[in-house]
């Protein structure tokens, strides 16, 4: 692995931890008093929902990307057509 995939991945994992700890925080913060307080909580929990979401999709982007750079591409032989004589 090259050292520009292990930055990348080690990135890919403090955002994953940091997405996690955030969301257990929430969790484990107990229920809210207030009607507004449980709105904000709702927000910031669907909030780090969405965060996780784009960070898959754009992490799977990057290794299928990487996957087909990877793999030997196919040349594709056509023949011409044949000349009408």
């Amino acid at each position: 692995m090259s050292d520009q995939q292990q930055n990348a991945f080690a990135e890919w994992r403090r955002e994953c931890a940091a997405i996690e700890r955030d969301m257990n925080r929430l969790i484990t913060a107990g229920r809210p008093n207030s009607e507004a307080e449980r709105q904000v909580r709702t927000l910031q929990f669907a909030s780090l929902i969405e965060r996780r979401r784009r960070r898959r999709a754009s992490s799977c982007l990057r290794a299928n990307r990487r996957l087909q750079l990877a793999l030997p591409r196919r040349a594709i032989h056509r023949q011409a057509p044949l000349a009408i004589r």
